[in-house]
C-alpha cells in the first residue's frame, strides 16, 4: 500500500509589529522538511545556524539603528525640530556576524548637525561579548591561534578577529583587570596553619626581535590538605596564584602573591614552606610575606639542589686534575734534573 506523505516546509519570518499589528514581514530561511537519512542532516549544519543568526540580527539592528537616530529629531538647545541631514553607513560587530547599519543624520538652523554611530554612542563598535571572547582566548593561546579558533566559531574569516585586534583586545581587559585587582582587599576566610608555596621564574624571547628578553615571576600557594587530595585522586593541586611579568621591583607580585595567600587562609598564625628555584628576585616574593605570616622555611628546590651538586662535582674534579697535572709534571721534572746529573 502506498502511503502518499504531504509536503511541509519551515519558514523562519521575523515581523515588524507596531501597536500590535504586523506591518512588515520578511522570511529568514524556508527549507522543506524531509526526514534525516544521516546525523548530518539533522537540523540545521553550523554555517546555516551562523547565517540565520545573522540575518536576524540585521533586521532587529536595523530597527535599533532607526531609534537611535530618532533620538536627534529634535535639538534641545533650539526650538522646533531638525532636519533630515544626508544618510552615513557605520560598522558594527557582533559576536558572531559583521553589520553595516545605515544611520540618519540630523541638523538644525543654528548650525548644529549630527551624525550619530554606533562608536560615537557607545565608545566602540564591537559588543562585548566578542571582546570578551577575543581577551578570553588571546590570554590562553597565540594570538593567531586565537583568530584561527574564532573563525572557525564564527564559520568565517573577520577582520575584527584578526590577531592585530585580538592583542588589543586581550591587553585591554588584561589592563582593567589588573587595576582592579591592584584595588581589591582580600581578607583570610579561614586560618590555615600551614601553607605550602612554590615561585619559579623565567626569561620570555619578545616577539619584537629588536628587545630583550623579558622576565616572568609566577608564584603558587596550597594547603598541605589540597596536595594529599590531588595524589589520592590522581587531580591538579587546588591552589591560587599569582604571576607578573612587568618591570616595578616586585611590587605587583608581591601585592598579588599576598592576596593569593590571604585566599588560601594565610594569617598572622600560618606557618609556610616555600620553595624556590635559588634566584634573589624569587626569594624576594617569598620574604615579602615575612611580615604577614608566623613562619617561613625556605627549601631549594630538588632540580636545583641537583643542579648545584652537578655544578660542585665538575668544580671539584676540574680542580682535582689540574692539581694532578701540576703534581706529574713537577716529578717529571724532578725525574728529568736526576737523569741529566747522572
Amino acid at each position: 500500500m502506498n502511503l502518499e506523505i504531504s509536503k511541509m516546509n519551515l519558514e523562519i519570518v521575523v515581523g515588524k509589529v507596531e501597536d500590535g499589528k504586523v506591518v512588515a514581514e520578511k522570511i529568514i530561511k524556508e527549507v522543506e522538511v524531509k526526514m534525516a537519512t544521516t546525523i548530518l542532516d539533522l537540523g540545521f549544519r553550523h554555517k546555516e545556524q551562523i547565517d540565520i543568526i545573522g540575518s536576524i540580527q540585521e533586521e532587529y539592528i536595523a530597527l535599533q539603528a532607526n531609534k537611535l537616530s530618532e533620538k536627534y529629531a529634535k535639538w534641545e538647545k533650539c526650538v522646533g525640530k531638525t532636519r533630515k541631514d544626508s544618510m552615513h553607513y557605520g560598522d558594527y560587530h557582533s559576536s558572531l556576524s559583521d553589520h553595516k547599519l545605515k544611520m540618519q543624520g540630523h541638523a538644525c538652523r543654528c548650525g548644529w548637525h549630527k551624525k550619530p554611530s554606533i562608536h560615537g554612542e557607545y565608545g566602540t563598535n564591537v559588543h562585548p561579548d566578542l571582546i570578551k571572547m577575543q581577551g578570553t582566548l588571546g590570554a590562553k593561546m597565540h594570538y593567531k591561534e586565537a583568530e584561527e579558533t574564532l573563525g572557525k566559531f564564527s564559520y568565517q574569516k573577520r577582520s575584527v578577529n584578526n590577531h592585530v585586534k585580538i592583542a588589543e583586545a586581550t591587553n585591554t581587559v588584561g589592563s582593567i583587570l589588573n587595576k582592579i585587582k591592584l584595588k581589591e582587599e582580600v581578607r583570610a576566610n579561614e586560618d590555615t596553619g600551614h601553607l605550602y608555596m612554590q615561585v619559579d621564574g623565567g626569561h620570555v624571547k619578545d616577539k619584537d626581535k629588536k628587545k630583550r628578553s623579558f622576565e616572568a615571576l609566577i608564584a603558587g600557594v596550597f594547603k598541605e590538605s589540597s596536595y594529599r587530595e590531588s595524589i589520592k585522586k590522581n587531580i591538579p593541586i587546588s591552589n591560587h596564584v599569582a604571576a607578573s611579568a612587568i618591570n616595578d621591583g616586585g611590587e605587583i607580585i608581591n601585592k598579588f602573591i599576598l592576596d593569593t595567600a590571604k585566599k588560601e587562609g594565610m594569617t598572622k598564625s600560618t606557618e609556610i614552606t616555600a620553595f624556590c628555584d635559588g634566584a634573589t628576585n624569587c626569594w624576594n616574593i617569598v620574604n615579602s610575606l615575612e611580615a604577614h605570616c608566623k613562619s617561613i622555611t625556605k627549601i631549594l628546590d630538588w632540580y636545583h639542589i641537583r643542579q648545584s651538586y652537578d655544578r660542585a662535582k665538575i668544580c671539584v674534579y676540574q680542580t682535582m686534575l689540574s692539581n694532578l697535572i701540576h703534581l706529574s709534571i713537577k716529578c717529571g721534572m724532578v725525574k728529568l734534573r736526576k737523569l741529566s746529573r747522572s
